[in-house]
């Protein structure tokens, strides 16, 4: 398979590095992926590598694994600090588990063996290029998103809290609302959200029993466990609701539970609460959302976040 016809996309929209000490094997990739139709471009080094890819925007970035220096996996590591979307294909002469493991943790598309099997190669270039097209796909639909609307009613026991924060803060990335650098913060601000709608809001469980003495955080996870068991506090649901533009985004998260004196909260870093191991959540919430409100009973927490592109 070394023909562009063989490729669900056009090769020739596509550009590579190979990275590779040795001349002959970096000579022999370009050969073939330059005959299939790619636009190719090699460095025999991490070092070269890196200054390649900060002036030039590759698609695919194709490096050997062994190489004096920088090596690959240290190669690798430097690319997803400096361009984290950019895709990485691995070769390696020495196909031990360990290497594998370790570039597909650090990021890698996918890892292949020498002696090279360029059918092989091939087959994975098709899987990146499909990836990319669909990425590509989101970011153009993007261009011209207007808003989104969402509405959950979840019973409790059935709510998946690090699942649903995912779900939930997953469109301010690809409209590019929020930093990708900063999306986890939002995510496990929303997390935090969550678990207070379903621990404090319907199951009604106290955070001090977590910290009463050396047994609190087992009898707290024992009650909670007794809770999602008992149809009374398992039933309740927690409702979310989320509306997303261009420019704002705003959340619901509410609970059947009695709620709580949220004017009572204090700043748990300050000097006479910094030991103080609750309440750290809504703090939490505070840091990341613009503005934070609770209803008057306090079962309802409204997160609002603004977009900071203009900024």
């Amino acid at each position: 398979m070394t023909s562009a016809q063989h490729f669900s996309k056009k090769p020739s929209l596509l550009h590579f590095l190979i990275v590779d000490d040795n001349p002959t094997i970096t000579r022999l990739i370009e050969l073939q992926l330059t005959k299939a139709g790619f636009r190719c471009d090699t460095a025999s080094n991490g070092e070269e590598a890196l200054q390649k890819i900060s002036k030039t925007d590759f698609d695919l970035v194709i490096s050997d694994i062994s190489m004096p220096g920088m090596t690959g996996l240290e190669l690798l590591k430097a690319i997803k600090q400096k361009k984290p979307q950019l895709q990485v294909l691995i070769v390696t002469g020495h196909a031990t588990i360990d290497n594998a493991v370790e570039a597909l943790r650090l990021g890698a598309i996918n890892f292949i063996t020498k002696p090279i099997k360029f059918n092989e190669v091939f087959e994975t270039i098709n899987k990146i290029l499909d990836l990319n097209y669909r990425k590509k796909a989101i970011i153009t639909a993007s261009k011209y998103f207007l808003y989104e609307s969402r509405h959950f009613a979840i019973p409790t026991r059935e709510l998946y809290v690090s699942d649903l924060a995912t779900y939930l803060t997953e469109p301010l990335e690809q409209i590019s609302l929020v930093d990708p650098t900063c999306i986890i913060s939002v995510t496990m601000a929303i997390y935090e959200a969550l678990v207070n709608a379903v621990e404090h809001g319907n199951l009604e469980l106290d955070s001090a029993v977590k910290y009463a003495n050396s047994a609190g955080m087992a009898a707290f996870k024992n009650l909670k466990e007794e809770r999602l068991k008992d149809p009374r506090f398992a039933s309740r649901k927690v409702t979310i609701k989320s509306i997303i533009d261009a420019s704002i985004a705003r959340y619901t998260i509410t609970d059947e539970g009695s709620g709580f004196d949220y004017a009572a909260l204090v700043d748990p870093t300050t000097e006479s609460h910094i030991d103080q191991t609750y309440g750290r959540g809504i703090f939490l919430i505070r840091q990341i959302f613009d503005e934070v409100r609770f209803n008057s009973s306090g079962n309802s927490i409204s997160l609002i976040l603004r977009s900071k592109r203009s900024e």
